[in-house]
C-alpha cells in the first residue's frame, strides 16, 4: 500500500499533534476522515502531519484514520504528498523540492498561478477584470485612473 502524506499548516488552531483528534474543529476531523477512507479505497494509507515536521522526506509522528483517529510514532517515508499549507518562503522551497521529485500531487506551478490574480488577469483577459500590478503610490494613482467604476471615485477622493 502506498503512503500519501497530507502536509498541513503548523497553525495550532487548525491542526495539532498532541490531542485526542488531529483537528481542532470537528467538521475538519470528519472531512479528513472521509478523505482518508477514499484514499484507502484507492490503495493509499493516508497520513496527516505538519509540513515543518517533514525531514529528509520522512515523517516521525503523524495522524492516520483506521476506524478511529490514531497518532503514530512510526518513522515513515511517504510515497506522495498533498500540501494543504499556506505559502511562505520556507513553504515555497518545500513545494518546489517535492515538485522536482514528482512526489507532490497538487502541482506547484498551478497553485502559484491560482493564487496570482495578476497572472490570471493576463492569461484570461477575456474573462477576468483587468488587474494592475503596482509597486508604488505613483503607479497606483496612474492605474486607478484607468478603472471605470464608482468605487474608483471614492478611492481618489480619499
Amino acid at each position: 500500500m502506498k503512503i500519501l502524506c497530507v502536509l498541513l499548516s503548523d497553525n495550532i488552531d487548525y491542526f495539532r499533534i498532541n490531542a485526542k483528534t488531529p483537528f481542532r474543529r470537528q467538521v475538519l476531523n470528519s472531512a479528513y476522515c472521509n478523505f482518508a477512507k477514499i484514499g484507502q479505497k484507492f490503495g493509499f494509507k493516508v497520513i496527516f502531519d505538519k509540513f515543518n515536521n517533514l525531514k529528509n522526506n520522512k515523517i516521525n509522528k503523524y495522524w492516520l484514520f483506521d476506524k478511529k483517529w490514531v497518532l503514530s510514532s512510526e518513522k515513515i517515508k511517504p510515497d506522495l504528498f498533498f500540501d494543504k499549507f499556506e505559502l511562505g518562503k520556507k513553504q515555497i522551497i518545500l513545494k518546489k523540492n517535492l515538485s522536482k521529485k514528482n512526489s507532490l500531487i497538487n502541482n506547484y506551478n498551478l497553485e502559484i498561478f491560482c493564487k496570482d490574480k495578476f497572472a490570471q488577469s493576463k492569461e484570461f483577459s477575456n474573462f477576468i477584470t483587468k488587474t494592475y500590478f503596482v509597486k508604488n503610490k505613483k503607479q497606483f494613482l496612474e492605474s486607478i485612473k484607468k478603472i471605470k467604476s464608482e468605487k474608483r471615485l471614492d478611492i481618489i477622493r480619499h
